[in-house]
């Protein structure tokens, strides 16, 4: 009997041990099990944070995440909206109301060349024109404004208020405006006449003077004064009142006039020294307060390169058979082209770098093409009715139509030097026009170059 009760309770025992065991086990295994489901939630909640935390980040841009790339805007006069794109895609489009019949707002190829937050016009009773972004100086610009749903303003592009005030938070001076009577679109574009980036090339020691070799290989800093001749010097020949602003001078530097001053006369005191003997020791001066300040050696200003920065603009124009360059609104140079067929038309094109391609050999361009609205050779047809509008004259009739983009470039050649000296500049959100026209009017100080259509 008390053997059976001791075998009984060594059962309980081992079943409560393997109760115990069992638990444990279970516990650990739904410790792990509850960790990994927890640890697999955490992530997917830091996941979907991480995402939410991005949307909410494109959310508060002005217009979400861009394409990144150069910025280009069409206005369509004929449709009286306003298309923004980036990197040649389409990120956004608005109303706008241009200029009258009376007040017409001018097609062409602009630039953002002024920005102010709080503008109003000097023209029209400090009127409010909030958000302005500068196309010319004689007063188009881009604001907000009223949009009654027609052609109502003097000559500015009115957009709404929520469109020009997040548009003024991403442009810069220098983003190119397209306005046109449709709406041409960008596209991707691609020439072997296009720039391609070109660096540099390293002077080599061979071509340097050997009395500055020496100082070279000895590792020794030497700053070399280039000289630039009158073809290499930036020429301001494409803007009648750019001449070059003089230069004040420094304190104790003579003014920059080219010429060099007489050479001082020799001080009475000059013999005496030459016939002291050599192994005379010099006459110490008392101190003074104040050391005369040594007039500097002069500087011929006219000498020196100029240096511009900012993106490059390229101008090509059938009508003066010339290329002019600026950079960072400023002229570089200009020098005749030669066209083939100039009895055709070239069009008006714009071509914008967008990015460097393999590794900074190549780049990547897109064109917008202006449709004709006038022929650069009109042909025009009298009316051959009777009556009073027997003087009146017809329609004209275009003598040939304008090249395509391709058509255009194929027929310029452009100066090795020119091709060679842009490249060196070039840089994305650099461009160029290829227009029958030449400069326009509006083309003057701090712009780029504006090509009137109209």
């Amino acid at each position: 009997m008390a053997s059976t009760f001791g075998v009984n309770l060594m059962a309980e025992a081992g079943l409560v041990r393997m109760s115990w065991r069992r638990a444990l086990v279970s516990g650990v295994a739904l410790t792990f099990i509850a960790g990994f489901v927890n640890s697999a939630d955490a992530a997917s909640r830091y996941g979907r944070t991480q995402s939410v935390k991005k949307r909410d980040v494109a959310n508060k841009l002005p217009f979400g995440e861009l394409p990144r790339g150069p910025l280009q805007m069409v206005v369509s006069i004929g449709q009286q909206h306003v298309t923004l794109y980036s990197n040649g895609t389409r990120v956004a489009q608005a109303r706008v109301s241009t200029g009258t019949p009376g007040h017409p707002t001018p097609t062409g190829v602009f630039s953002i060349i002024e920005k102010d937050r709080y503008h109003r016009s000097n023209l029209y009773d400090s009127a409010p024109m909030f958000y302005m972004q500068r196309l010319t100086w004689s007063g188009v610009a881009m604001h907000e404004g009223i949009l009654p749903g027609y052609a109502a303003s003097h000559g500015c592009i009115r957009m709404p208020t929520d469109f020009a005030s997040r548009l003024w938070l991403i442009t810069r001076l220098g983003v190119r405006v397209v306005v046109a009577r449709n709406d041409p679109a960008p596209y991707e574009f691609d020439h072997p006449k296009l720039f391609n980036p070109r660096l540099k090339p390293v002077a080599q020691l061979s071509e340097v003077q050997p009395a500055l070799r020496s100082s070279i290989e000895s590792g020794r800093l030497v700053t070399l004064a280039q000289a630039t001749t009158a073809d290499e010097a930036p020429r301001m020949s494409d803007v009648v009142d750019q001449a070059p602003v003089a230069q004040p001078a420094q304190e104790g530097e003579p003014a920059a006039t080219g010429v060099t001053p007489p050479a001082p006369a020799a001080s009475p005191a000059a013999p005496q020294a030459a016939e002291a003997s050599p192994g005379a020791e010099p006459e110490k001066r008392e101190p003074v307060d104040a050391e005369p300040r040594k007039p500097m050696p002069p500087r011929n200003r006219a000498a020196e390169p100029v240096k511009h920065a900012g993106q490059v603009a390229v101008f090509v124009s059938k009508r003066e058979k010339k290329i002019f360059v600026r950079q960072g609104f400023i002229p570089v140079f200009d020098m005749p082209i030669e066209i083939a067929n100039p009895e055709q038309p070239l069009g008006t094109h714009v071509f914008t770098a967008m990015e460097v391609k393999d590794d900074g050999t190549r780049m990547r361009w897109n064109a917008i093409t202006m449709p004709a609205e006038h022929s650069a050779n009109p042909v025009e047809v009298r009316s051959k009715r009777g009556g009073k509008n027997a003087d009146q004259p017809a329609p004209i009739a275009h003598a040939k139509a304008p090249s395509s983009a391709a058509e255009a470039l194929e027929r310029i050649s452009l100066p090795p030097e020119a091709v060679e000296r842009i490249s060196e500049l070039l840089t994305p959100g650099s461009s160029m026009v290829i227009s029958d026209h030449g400069l326009g009017r509006e083309t003057g100080r701090y712009t780029e170059f504006i090509v009137l259509t109209q």
